[in-house]
């Protein structure tokens, strides 16, 4: 046997299987470090992520509270108030008048629902032109 058929026949093929271990070693070393490398930067774009969050909730939480204190806010409520106190009013004269209607009454009880709804409509006024920025007189 020569030189050549021996180093054809034996060590070629010896060594083509060693390269192709050590490839195989390589290319599941190579993908392990790419999976614990995708992991870190995860890790890191989460961590990232949070902190970006919460200075953006704390900017919303800020701002919120620096509208809800500028004093057209505070107007808007104020009236939006009135308006349910005036919802609320409306309701409490509808139902004296219905209760009236169905059941009126004669001498001092008469005397007292019109009284009730006397004053449930002055205080009405009294809301509405509030509401407006004016006084009512009492009717």
């Amino acid at each position: 046997m020569t030189i050549v058929e021996l180093f054809k026949d034996w060590l070629v093929p010896i060594l083509s299987i060693v390269l192709s271990f050590v490839s195989v070693g390589l290319a599941i070393w190579f993908a392990s470090s790419a999976k614990n490398d995708a992991q870190k930067a995860q890790l890191v774009l989460d961590n990232v992520n949070t902190a970006i969050e919460g200075w953006q909730k704390q900017i919303m939480a800020s701002t919120v509270g620096i509208l809800d204190s500028m004093p057209q806010v505070i107007e808007g409520k104020a009236a939006l108030a009135k308006i349910e106190a005036a919802q609320s009013l409306t309701k409490g004269i509808q139902d004296a008048i219905h209760q009236i209607a169905t059941n009126p009454q004669p001498g001092a009880a008469g005397h007292t629902q019109e009284e009730a709804l006397k004053t449930l409509t002055n205080q009405l006024n009294s809301l509405l032109a509030s509401m407006v920025g004016t006084s009512a007189g009492k009717t």
